[in-house]
């Protein structure tokens, strides 16, 4: 039997037992991920989107929606659609943005429109998996659902951006639970019944409070911190995103068993991969156009024509491509005086008495774009530069893979595309306290700290 897509139980009533699943909803500029915990049973499940799902991985649902002339909203694989890769970032920087899907029905939607309901449809697509290929496991139970968004280090607007987010959760799941598709019409219903109804609807098995906006990066490091290798105090995280770098840092401790996440700094930088690939490309177009310019100038007609058309195409040397750092210098040295930025308030302000400042601070490289060795070598000069200055420098770490995380046929390479996910399906109360930025005061040394800015690394010296 089909489980109706706005189903949220098994099929059956009358069920005494209940179990506690929270949707863990990874919300990603290029991709989402969901995992679903069930916590009385000590499971995990990463998602797959079939069809739906990217070729490479079908963990990863491609952040593409669109509505259609019939104002239905569609997900659309990687070729085919409108594509639509800044929806996150325009949340995050732009939400007054309006996008035109169809511009003679004049269909025009919102950047929280249409998260509310891609976010729906992701929502309906996670459940009906659960309820369709758990049932012999948990069909004899009722479901107590819990809902956990990401969302970006916002710095001080973190508090602002955490309200918007919550009320795109809560429309999601709103929508999640309609009869038949998700609409633009149905979608800013469920907006205006959010923004008129406080402190929030009516929704269908589950609390309003149970939706909950969690910092991306408190999760991202849930596996971390429930493994052997844990450690307390200042970490360091740095999420590679398609669109963006999260560089933001926090001091783990324990109060009273409950794990503590005073987040000290919070950065959102537009230096993720792909913003990376579009400057490569950019930088190559600028490099063609001018080898163009030149092409049949000053030419010798006495000089024999070259044997073959190939010779007429421009080679790497003659554009002048020698080496990718020499290309990739700027952007390069962007994200080198971004993590950079960092670590000097770190030192300076946050928390410069840090015994990890000897021993390494422990690191996290992770999200889409941190396999990428460009990364990877910009990190490594920032440490480097470090362990000059009176410093243990960086010590990377490696999210580790949970053992009772069932995520078929993902290597284990992949798992860090999942890490967020997986740390936003647990409930709110076993993820511990977090504290943004914005309340926590900084630190006075009582020695004046040595002034870092001005001897780092710069461009003229990479």
């Amino acid at each position: 039997m089909d489980i109706p897509w706005n189903s949220t139980q098994f099929p059956g009533q009358g069920k005494k037992e209940s179990n506690t699943i929270v949707i863990g909803l990874d919300f990603g500029t290029s991709s989402s991920k969901v995992v679903l915990h069930n916590r009385s049973a000590n499971v995990a499940f990463a998602i797959p989107f079939g069809s739906d799902g990217h070729p490479s991985n079908r963990f990863l649902l491609p952040t593409r929606p669109y509505f259609n002339r019939d104002g239905k909203l569609c997900l659309s694989s990687i070729n085919d659609g409108i594509p639509l890769r800044e929806l996150k970032s325009a949340l995050i920087g732009n939400p007054s943005f309006s996008y035109d899907f169809v511009l003679e029905n004049e269909l025009q939607a919102s950047p929280t429109l249409l998260a509310a309901a891609y976010l729906g449809q992701v929502i309906r697509l996670a459940r009906v998996w659960f309820l369709t290929k758990q049932k012999a496991a948990f069909g004899h139970v009722s479901i107590d659902w819990h809902l956990n968004l990401g969302i970006p280090s916002t710095g001080n607007h973190f508090h602002s951006k955490k309200n918007s987010f919550r009320d795109i959760a809560v429309s999601a799941w709103w929508l999640s639970t309609q009869e038949g598709d998700i609409t633009m019409e149905l979608a800013r219903k469920a907006l205006e019944i959010v923004a008129k109804t406080r402190p929030w609807p009516p929704l269908t098995d589950i609390h309003p409070d149970n939706i909950k906006v969690i910092p991306e990066i408190v999760a991202e490091a849930i596996g971390y911190v429930q493994s052997p290798q844990v450690n307390q105090g200042l970490h360091l995280l740095i999420d590679i995103g398609a669109g963006t770098i999260d560089i933001a840092s926090f001091n783990l401790y324990s109060d009273g068993g409950s794990n503590q996440y005073p987040i000290l700094t919070g950065e959102v930088h537009w230096l993720g991969a792909f913003e990376l690939h579009k400057h490569r490309i950019a930088n190559v177009k600028n490099r063609l156009t001018r080898w163009l310019d030149q092409l049949g100038k000053n030419e010798d007609p006495v000089r024999p024509i070259p044997s073959s058309v190939d010779s007429y195409l421009p080679t790497a040397d003659k554009l002048d491509i020698r080496i990718d750092r020499e290309m990739d210098s700027v952007f390069y040295e962007q994200c080198m005086q971004a993590v950079q930025a960092t670590m000097i308030y770190l030192r300076k302000r946050r928390d410069p008495h840090s015994p990890h400042w000897e021993t390494g601070i422990p690191t996290f490289l992770c999200g889409g774009g941190s396999q990428t060795t460009f990364y990877e070598a910009a990190l490594q000069e920032v440490s480097n530069w470090w362990k000059k200055n009176q410093t243990a420098g960086l010590k990377t770490l490696k999210l580790p893979k949970p053992d009772h995380l069932q995520a078929q046929g993902l290597a284990e390479s992949e798992y860090h595309r999942l890490a967020v996910a997986y740390g936003l399906s647990f409930p709110e109360y076993d993820i511990g306290g977090i504290k943004p930025p914005s309340e926590i005061q900084d630190v006075r040394s009582p020695e004046s700290p040595k002034d870092y800015t001005d001897d780092f690394i710069s461009k003229d010296q990479i």
